[in-house]
């Protein structure tokens, strides 16, 4: 399996995807018992997704790197 056999990977570069992996960071702190971790980018979700890479933490949240959507309420 590699970038290319993905369609939203297709266009970016080997080099470009390994320098945005290593971006993702887990951060341990006395005393809490869950780790924390960096926001994941949406190019970090598109590869986890596409090579079927476990992962630990939610990943449900919007990507660090995707614009949060507000709406006004009573629409």
């Amino acid at each position: 399996m590699t970038i290319s056999d993905h369609d939203e990977l297709r266009h970016r570069t080997v080099p470009k995807v390994i320098r945005e992996m290593r971006l993702l960071r887990r951060i341990d702190l006395d005393g809490r018992k869950s780790p924390l971790y960096t926001p994941r980018t949406k190019l970090q979700k598109q590869v986890v997704k596409a090579f079927g890479i476990p992962v630990t933490f939610d990943d449900t949240e919007p990507a660090g790197d995707e614009p949060e959507v507000v709406t006004a309420e009573g629409d």
